[in-house]
């Protein structure tokens, strides 16, 4: 009965970001399995740092929906050749259809960071195509004058 309550998804594709210190385009995989109102989703990106062309990331978190109202929780781990660093992550948003809305922010992050991200998921079938769109703020972004964003294009399967 089990396997019938579970739901999943690979989507995979390209990002850019912009005041992250990162080279863009970079590649992109997310998993995501859901049970009712719980989503668990991991998700990795290849993007190497400007200062050393090395790294990757590797992301992953838990959220509750509750109607159109999500709250969650998500970890975060950076790694270069030079350097690594982690985070602990609070998430909340809202969800309408399609879109989902989710403000996030890392509060023992030593670089202070905090986004806002938009997601679109488009359907058909068990094909997916998922625009993602997000503006953030973290320390190194505010020394040079402003804020950080990014896109990704994300293509995939769903069961």
């Amino acid at each position: 009965m089990l396997p019938l309550l579970l739901s999943a998804a690979l989507l995979g594709g390209m990002g850019s970001s912009q005041r992250m210190g990162e080279v863009s385009p970079f590649a992109v995989a997310t998993a995501q399995v859901s049970h009712r109102a719980f989503v668990v989703e991991a998700m990795w990106d290849d993007a190497d740092k400007i200062e050393n062309h090395s790294g990757w990331s590797l992301r992953g978190a838990g959220d509750w929906h509750c109607g159109v109202l999500t709250i969650g929780a998500g970890y975060s781990y950076r790694r270069t050749s030079a350097w690594s660093k982690d985070a602990w992550w609070a998430r909340a948003g809202v969800q309408q259809g399609p879109l989902w809305l989710l403000a996030s922010i890392a509060p023992d992050s030593r670089n202070m960071e905090a986004k806002l991200e938009a997601r679109l998921r488009l359907r058909h079938g068990w094909a997916i195509v998922e625009p993602r769109a997000w503006v953030g703020t973290h320390s190194t972004a505010e020394e040079i004058g402003g804020y950080a964003w990014g896109i990704e294009t994300l293509i995939g399967v769903a069961r």
